[in-house]
């Protein structure tokens, strides 16, 4: 690898998800704008639609919000009806409410805009080749994180 390619790589990594979520943010302002819904919910209801009785922690493995931003958002969502939260103790069970599947329907329409704006720059050939690329990289980042687990949890 030359030194020019590694210099855009460690740009690339650094700064691209900023600038994706800057973009993000900001074409969701339109979304959301007409909704009592704020923008940092999104990830948080997409995780309990995909998975349902998430606890927070689970939460906090799949998203870059630490665990107190995470509470504090499910407790927002609860508040706003729209998850509830069945668990015992301190261990949360967390699940979509009707208003809540109606916010994640919201959620999935901006990030459909989204892709279908970022995304119109590339050729169908394109987008499967990145895909792989990302769902590989993705099968790689959650070895390495399993293995940090593994080492700290020893």
């Amino acid at each position: 690898m030359d030194e020019q390619f590694e210099n855009d790589c460690n740009k690339m990594f650094y700064f691209l998800p900023g600038k994706l979520k800057k973009a993000i943010s900001r074409m969701s302002a339109d979304v959301i704008s007409e909704t009592s819904l704020k923008e940092y919910y999104f990830p948080v209801l997409r995780a309990i639609y995909y998975k349902d009785g998430i606890t927070q922690k689970e939460i906090t493995s799949y998203l870059t919000f630490d665990k107190s931003r995470v509470s504090v958002i499910v407790h927002e969502l609860i508040e706003n009806g729209l998850v509830t939260d069945t668990g015992q103790g301190r261990t949360s069970c967390l699940h979509l409410t009707e208003e809540g599947r109606q916010a994640n329907a919201v959620g999935r329409m901006y990030y459909r805009i989204a892709y279908s704006t970022f995304f119109q720059v590339f050729t169908d050939e394109e987008l499967e080749q990145s895909y792989r690329f990302f769902a590989k990289l993705d099968k790689r980042l959650d070895e390495i994180l399993a293995e940090k687990e593994d080492k700290t949890d020893s």
